[in-house]
């Protein structure tokens, strides 16, 4: 079901102002994984939007990050749409590969759970290579109409290149980043294993995009979010990484506890 003139007006808003924020100094996004982590995040002094992490809902659910199905990434959206909605916090989602046929379903129904953005790969769905150049703008595309057709003309699309992970040149990266936001991408994003972009690479991507549309993600071992928005990153996210250190301090308190520790 489709929002009403008024809550499609006041998603546009919102997407508007999500778009707005990708500026200096960047929007930084502490990537949430369901209702608990969302408050806590939504709570935090100073926190101007949402996110979520596809990789740390489908942890959370005992999935790998490829086993997450579009009905358990919208449900957890839901519950952290709701959250965003009490705090007046634009909110974005994490939509992995598209869902394949059900992009526009997809698109749909993650601005129906109150999102205003999200985050779009061009991997194959078993991530084993990239799509085309063509065919992940014409997903892009796709992506943009349904969001125009939802009454959410602004919905900010985050093109997600996964180049240099599959070990391709940073030049089809650069090259590729440029064509999504030709096709409709709102924002561009480079992500990489490990500890991620170097500075020189960081450098040399930003430089390839408009102002503030380029996105990067903070990783252990790598460039801090002072460091990123420095070099003119528009928006710094940590992807699963705030999970993976509460899963590091529940199993320290565990030990400490069965240690003969106190609360």
């Amino acid at each position: 079901m489709l929002l009403d003139a008024a809550a499609c007006a006041e998603s546009e808003r919102l997407a508007q102002r999500l778009l707005a924020l990708h500026r200096q100094p960047p929007l930084v996004l502490a990537n949430a994984w369901d209702g608990a982590s969302a408050r806590a995040v939504a709570s935090t002094e100073g926190i101007e939007a949402l996110a979520t992490a596809s990789f740390a809902i489908a942890a959370a659910h005992g999935l790998s990050d490829a086993e997450l199905d579009l009905e358990t990434n919208l449900a957890v959206a839901r519950v952290i749409g709701a959250v965003a909605h009490q705090h007046s916090l634009p909110f974005t989602v994490d939509l992995q590969h598209g869902y394949g046929d059900r992009l526009e379903e997809a698109i749909e129904r993650a601005i129906e759970a109150g999102a205003h953005g999200c985050n779009l790969e061009d991997l194959l769905a078993d991530e084993s290579d990239l799509l085309s150049s063509a065919e992940a703008c014409s997903r892009i595309q796709r992506a943009r109409s349904a969001a125009i057709g939802a009454g959410v003309p602004s919905f900010v699309l985050n093109a997600r290149c996964d180049a240099l992970n599959l070990g391709q040149p940073l030049d089809v990266a650069v090259q590729r980043i440029g064509s999504y936001l030709a096709a409709g991408a709102s924002v561009t994003f480079v992500w990489r294993k490990g500890p991620g972009l170097t500075a020189d690479e960081t450098t040399r991507l930003v430089a390839a995009v408009p102002a503030g549309r380029f996105c990067s993600q903070a990783q252990p071992g790598g460039l801090s979010v002072r460091e990123m928005a420095a070099m003119g990153v528009g928006r710094i996210s940590v992807g699963p990484g705030l999970l993976h250190e509460s899963d590091a301090l529940i199993a320290r308190r565990t030990a400490e506890l069965l240690a003969g520790g106190a609360m």
